[in-house]
């Protein structure tokens, strides 16, 4: 066999692996499943806000005259619909590029996970502001470490992955 002929069924045997690491199998089965949780997670944290900011809660914690009071609450609260309202948007057009395989999605994942990360430390500093929640607060900063785990073992894969290189290619 010559040069060429090895250098061809070389190509071919790349061809082939390339065409088994494509498609919405494999470790994205995982992904789709996450942005779904996640989709459903967003949308039921953000009916329980509406409740809360329209129960008498948010007047006990934002009223000057209330024993509750502090003034981080209300930019606090504030700052958590935001967020999730943000995140919901993201999840919905992280959803529809995965399944449309847009070459954008695994950029739009890396960003989603390292904007959880960033507005979980931002949530747990307002947080760390309220004495109240100060002295019973143990979510937020364990929300920091499974959003930094999270990031820490999907970030990498969404850059080096052969599937996803090959999958999202719209």
């Amino acid at each position: 066999m010559d040069e060429y002929q090895e250098q061809y069924l070389e190509d071919e045997k790349n061809i082939d692996e390339e065409k088994e690491l494509q498609g919405l199998g494999g470790w994205l089965t995982l992904v789709g499943i996450g942005l779904f949780i996640s989709l459903f997670s967003t949308i039921k944290r953000i009916y329980d806000l509406y409740l809360f900011v329209t129960g008498e809660e948010w007047f006990l914690l934002t009223n000057v005259h209330s024993e509750y009071y502090h003034k981080m609450w209300k930019p606090g609260i504030i700052f958590e619909i935001s967020v999730n309202i943000i995140l919901l948007l993201i999840l919905i057009a992280s959803i529809i590029y995965f399944f449309n395989k847009k070459k954008a999605f695994p950029k739009l994942m890396i960003f989603m996970y390292m904007f959880v990360i960033i507005t979980a430390i931002i949530d747990h500093i307002l947080i760390v502001q309220i004495p109240m929640l100060y002295e019973t607060d143990t979510i937020s900063f364990s929300e920091i470490i499974r959003a930094s785990i999270t990031a820490s073992i999907w970030i990498p894969y969404f850059i080096k992955s052969k599937r996803v290189n090959n999958t999202f290619i719209n």
